[in-house]
């Protein structure tokens, strides 16, 4: 029987919501500017989560 582990189950879930996300975000009405930084911001976020926690860390 397949086991799928939990890290591909995140990695697929992440993908879904992903694509779910620039899905919603490329159909939305706006101006493209906006669109494209609306399309970036989680990206942004997650890169100063990231940073920030690896920082905490280690001091």
């Amino acid at each position: 029987m397949l086991k799928i582990k939990f890290r591909h189950l995140n990695l697929l879930t992440f993908v879904i919501l992903g694509c779910g996300f620039f899905c919603t975000i490329s159909s939305l009405g706006i101006n493209e500017f906006w669109k494209s930084e609306l399309a970036l911001l989680p990206i942004q976020v997650m890169a100063l989560v990231y940073t920030s926690y690896c920082n905490y860390d280690r001091g």
